[in-house]
């Protein structure tokens, strides 16, 4: 007969491991896939108001016109997002890339709609 003691704590296989790996990797990536969806539907409804207030008339000029605003805010937030990434030696691909986009073409339609007497002087 042995007389070794069972051990406390149960044994941890390594299929445990695995699953809650595997369970971390999927739940990121939900919340991914989630904040670009929801990013992305906030910076193309931000763009809209700047369109709309620079464009007197309608059709194919508020079209290239909402195109070039989204553009130009992609942009500078891809400038600044890039410049993040590297010098925090992160991914670049993320939410707050399209978040700060929204934020950019807010503040142009702010300063856009300021004019004389406005908010900012």
């Amino acid at each position: 007969m042995s007389t070794i003691a069972p051990p406390l704590a149960p044994s941890v296989a390594s299929s445990d491991g695995d699953r809650y790996t595997a369970d971390r990797a999927a739940r990121r990536h939900r919340g991914r896939l989630g904040g670009f969806s929801v990013f992305t539907a906030l910076w193309l409804l931000s763009v809209l108001p700047l369109a709309l207030y620079v464009d007197d008339g309608g059709g194919a000029g508020l079209v290239a016109l909402y195109v070039a605003v989204a553009a130009v805010s992609l942009v500078g937030a891809t400038a600044v997002r890039a410049l993040y990434a590297r010098l925090r030696r992160r991914q670049f691909w993320s939410p707050w890339l399209f978040a700060f986009a929204a934020v950019l073409a807010t503040v142009g339609y702010i300063v856009q709609s300021a004019g004389n007497g406005g908010p900012i002087t």
